[in-house]
């Protein structure tokens, strides 16, 4: 019952840190560093959908191997991750050797676990955590990594929403200088 009051203690401290507005990069970053603290996991990655709908590319991780983090394209329905993304439901693999099609993300993994990042009715990324120990998930520790993942997509999604905002805002603020720019010469022509 001290774990589960801990665990549930450090979620609500997770969520209340997320929420902060923050770069993408920077949150995906926050968002790993608390599921390490939170679930104790020594390899976990974040992957996001490519804009097909059908492929994932991990965006930040700890722990994997830098080549599989650098060339490592997951599609919906292929190896645990792929499954999570099709399925739409988290994938726990007690033993990864027997699991059809995975990718060895941690030298030495023996189990996995992927959770889907839902937003509405869309997934728009997996959480992923691989360890060389028998990962032992309850009911309640399965229940806790979905509601950390639900909160996570949707901070996700808003700091992807305010980083196309400014990008949009900067690029509406050059063409109102060159416009500026381009009245004064014509008044300057004129005048």
């Amino acid at each position: 019952m001290v774990e589960v009051i801990r665990r549930l203690s450090l979620l609500n401290e997770a969520a209340r840190a997320m929420t902060t507005l923050m770069a993408p990069d920077e949150l995906l970053d926050r968002i790993l560093d608390m599921l390490r603290e939170v679930f104790g996991f020594d390899a976990c990655a974040l992957l996001l959908v490519e804009p097909d709908g059908q492929e994932l590319r991990i965006r930040r991780a700890r722990g994997y191997d830098e080549q599989v983090v650098e060339s490592f394209v997951g599609r919906a329905g292929g190896g645990v991750i792929g499954r999570a993304l099709l399925s739409e439901e988290p994938v726990v693999e007690t033993d990864v050797h027997r699991a059809n099609g995975y990718v060895a993300g941690v030298a030495g993994a023996v189990s996995e676990v992927a959770v889907p990042l839902r937003l509405d009715d869309a997934v728009i990324g997996v959480i992923d955590a691989e360890s060389t120990a028998a990962l032992e998930f309850s009911k309640e520790d399965l229940s806790l990594l979905m509601s950390f993942a639900s909160h996570a997509a949707a901070v996700v999604h808003n700091a992807r929403l305010h980083a196309d905002l400014e990008t949009r805002s900067a690029a509406l603020d050059r063409k109102l200088h060159v416009q500026r720019l381009l009245g004064q010469a014509a008044d300057a022509m004129l005048g």
